[in-house]
């Protein structure tokens, strides 16, 4: 019948849905496919990509494990993520669960303050730097992983829950076997047209460790320029008289340094353990670790105070490589089977 509101008899063709639902998915596939072989003649490797979400799924398996006691979390930020090897560390403790919540560029203060308010009775290691407690007034804060602490908090107490873990373990195994499932569409595109690869400086692994790789970007013989550089500055800052500027800075030192008293003492209170870590680094400033460690009366463990672990080259002056990681964890685990409780 024709319209009464136009003078026009025609009418549109049907439209085959499913012949453009069948091209669409023909094409998507194509592109996927060919951008992952292009990725594959380079040096990148498919991996997981870190994300808020899968530290709080970490965070929920801690949470969640039946067994709290036994269990251990790995806090700190790059330097842990890139320094501890959760491979060789479950090696060395096959009977304690192990949960790595190290984030890059984030302190752990927050994750700290976390564990105690929820009562958690397992062993804390924490890869802290002094200079997190920062000595200047006004400075005072929990720092850059409550921001992470916020998601798994609301991320984990609604219905949601599930839907949400489901899509990032998804995400994470469509990056860990389709090169092209990490990248936009717009730098695949880039890569292509200027006919390079991504960085490969790191490799993100199942567990949320980064794997380094400088062996990538420098030639043994650059390494080797770079170290020898390094080694012109001392290991060890040289005592400073006092070790706080100002009157001020020390009081504000003391005033975070209290606030992290209490979730250690909280964490002891629930029958759990905190051993702070220094991981190896170029340069470190021993007296101030050592008065950070009084004052907190905590456990600890300092990269310096392990012979063979003074050896192992950090080739940016701050991180260690893959190998080194490796090496690393395994001295570190030999000297935690002299703190950690049975």
């Amino acid at each position: 019948m024709p319209s009464s509101i136009s003078s026009s008899n025609h009418r549109l063709p049907k439209i085959g849905y499913r012949a453009q639902w069948l091209t669409g998915a023909i094409v998507f596939a194509t592109l996927t496919l060919g951008l992952s072989w292009y990725y594959r003649t380079g040096p990148t490797q498919a991996q997981a990509g870190d994300s808020v979400y899968r530290w709080a799924i970490e965070m929920d398996r801690l949470m969640a494990h039946p067994a709290p006691k036994t269990t251990i979390a790995m806090l700190g930020a790059s330097r842990a993520q890139l320094g501890f090897d959760a491979e060789v560390f479950a090696g060395e403790f096959p009977d304690r669960p192990t949960f790595l919540l190290a984030m890059f560029g984030k302190n752990p203060k927050a994750t700290l303050h976390y564990l105690a308010e929820e009562n958690y009775s397992g062993t804390v290691i924490v890869s802290f730097e002094p200079a997190w407690i920062n000595p200047s007034p006004g400075r005072a804060r929990r720092e850059s992983q409550q921001p992470l602490v916020d998601i798994y908090t609301s991320m984990f107490g609604n219905l949601g829950k599930h839907e949400k873990i489901a899509n990032e373990l998804i995400r994470a195994k469509l990056q860990q076997h389709v090169h092209a499932w990490n990248y936009s569409c717009w730098k695949s595109l880039a890569h292509v047209l200027k006919r390079d690869h991504p960085d490969a400086f790191w490799v993100d692994q199942p567990s949320r460790q980064r794997k380094a790789f400088y062996d990538r970007f420098f030639t043994p013989a650059q390494l080797e320029q770079q170290y020898g550089r390094r080694l012109a500055i001392r290991w060890v800052t040289p005592q400073q008289t006092p070790l706080w500027k100002t009157q001020a800075a020390k009081e504000a030192w003391g005033k975070q340094v209290a606030t992290i008293k209490r979730d250690i003492d909280a964490i002891k209170a629930s029958g759990g353990q905190v051993i702070f870590v220094r991981l190896p680094i170029h340069q470190t400033n021993r007296p101030l670790w050592d008065e950070m460690v009084r004052e907190l009366d905590v456990d600890s463990i300092h990269f310096l105070d392990i012979p063979a672990a003074r050896e192992i080259r950090c080739p940016d002056g701050s991180h260690l490589n893959h190998d080194g990681a490796a090496t690393f964890t395994r001295l570190l685990a030999n000297e935690l089977k002299h703190h950690l409780r049975k």
